[in-house]
């Protein structure tokens, strides 16, 4: 701390007491079989570090002789590395707004001499050197509870291991001091939402206004109107200003374009940046009523792909290997459902708000000649996305058992949040029941008995809630593996 010039609290080096045990009672005496070792740990300058390769500003690099380090000013301090890091290494700093880490004090190793901690520790536990004559001297085992599968990351440290390191793997241990786990994460809720819902409101209308022309509707009003348009882009370019609040350095939000080839954060940017750019190009072919139908129609369909890449960017964001709770297909699935069946209800809230369009009965000839087309897919597609949404749910929650998976953290549990994880699923089938009824009923029968508007706010509503909830729920799942 003093070396480096840190604040008082924070420290790049942290000494880990893992202690369990109980006391057990033979005949009429008590017998303790308790336990306690240590750990230093502090960055491992992984052969793989997965903090450089998910960086987006490439503000981690590693050196030739394999020491990782931080460019304090490429970082944009969105905290994204230490996510990913099972051992806890990357540390933020709230003065400066980005990260920091240990440097294995590479000044001193360029003069050839020792890092600071291993000349300063008073028992010599400490050392340092190349890797051969390190395994050499001490062996090869590195795997010690609660560190990671070394496979991970391929940590260049070796941990001559306590006789008791492998009893937590078989009953309860405490860890102290315990790694912050609790995210959270608003701006990024935020973003991830009005994203998902931009790309899917535009997807549909855009689908809706394809079918309109293959049916050889002449009259209609159109379905992606020039509001909507400019609503959805303001939408997105909303999402792309809270995510902003998510970094230490917003004015470097530039470089976040760096490292396309191997961060999804990176690509994910991209692809919500082109989104965005594309929907300011077509509003503004909207308004100006400038380009040809058939130059909007590609524009708009190319912003309709380029918003379901967004989704999947998206969703490989948080599937980290050394997040195992987090990598799985129920990710980029529950991105899809979210961004689909919001998507579509907001595309029916749009429609039915236009001034003719309040009852139905009022409604333009196309659009009461397309609406008992349109509808009975709509239902469908809502119910199905339903049905699929829940599955996914419950067979998230019933798979999410951290001990199962060799994460002994203190976490959210299953139980824990069953009550709340039960309440967005009914509140996500009273949305889509509510708008699917009365669809289903005016395909039947095109009779309206409420205004339309009234019903599609009430369901968009409802899911919009269920879905904050959902999201809320998804980063209080975070649990890594290791520290």
């Amino acid at each position: 701390m003093d070396k480096h010039g840190l604040d008082a609290g924070r420290t790049w080096r942290q000494v880990y007491e893992i202690s369990g045990g109980s006391w057990e009672q033979i005949g009429e005496a008590w017998v303790p079989d308790v336990f306690a070792y240590h750990i230093s740990l502090a960055c491992n300058h992984c052969d793989k570090p997965i903090c450089a390769e998910i960086c987006p500003s490439h503000a981690i690099t590693k050196r030739f002789d394999g020491i990782v380090l931080i460019d304090v000013e490429k970082c944009l301090g969105c905290g994204y590395c230490s996510w990913a890091c099972p051992y806890a290494a990357l540390d933020y700093d709230k003065g400066s707004g980005h990260m920091t880490k240990c440097t294995f004090c590479v000044e001193r190793i360029d003069k050839g001499r020792s890092p600071e901690c291993v000349a300063a520790c008073p028992m010599r536990v400490l050392d340092f050197g190349d890797q051969e004559t390190l395994i050499v001297k001490y062996g090869s085992i590195n795997s010690s509870y609660p560190l990671p599968e070394p496979d991970l990351t391929e940590p260049q440290f070796l941990v001559s291991p306590h006789s008791d390191s492998q009893r937590p793997n078989n009953e309860p241990a405490d860890v102290t001091p315990s790694a912050p786990l609790d995210m959270k994460e608003q701006p990024l809720i935020g973003f991830t939402l009005l994203s998902q819902l931009a790309a899917g409101t535009f997807l549909a209308l855009v689908i809706l206004e394809a079918l309109s022309i293959q049916t050889g509707q002449t009259t209609y009003t159109r379905w992606l109107s020039s509001k909507t348009l400019f609503g959805i882009t303001l939408m997105m370019i909303a999402s792309m200003l809270v995510s902003l609040f998510h970094l230490g350095t917003p004015q470097k939000a530039y470089r976040a374009f760096a490292n396309l080839k191997t961060s999804w954060l990176s690509r994910e940017i991209f692809f919500a940046a082109a989104f965005g750019g594309l929907l300011v190009l077509l509003s503004g072919m909207h308004w100006l009523n400038f380009g040809a139908s058939v130059a909007q129609s590609v524009i708009a369909w190319a912003a309709a792909l380029t918003g379901m890449l967004l989704v999947y960017c998206m969703s490989r964001v948080y599937m980290l290997r050394t997040v195992p709770v987090w990598k799985s297909p129920h990710i980029p699935l529950s991105f899809f459902i979210t961004t689909l069946m919001l998507g579509e209800l907001a595309a029916i809230v749009a429609i039915t708000n236009w001034p003719e369009s309040s009852t139905l009965s009022t409604a333009p000839e196309g659009i009461k000649y397309l609406i008992p087309i349109v509808s009975q897919w709509l239902v469908l597609s809502l119910f199905g996305l339903l049905v699929i949404d829940m599955l996914v749910t419950f067979v998230w929650w019933a798979n999410f058992d951290p001990p199962d998976s060799g994460l002994h953290q203190s976490a959210n549990t299953q139980e824990r949040f069953r009550y709340i994880s039960g309440l967005r699923m009914v509140l996500t089938f009273l949305g889509i029941s509510i708008m699917g009824a009365f669809l289903y009923q005016y395909s039947v029968d095109p009779i309206p008995v409420i205004q339309l508007s009234t019903l599609a706010w009430l369901s968009f509503g409802l899911v919009l809630v269920a879905k904050i909830i959902g999201r809320n729920l998804f980063y209080k799942s975070y649990i890594r593996s290791g520290l």
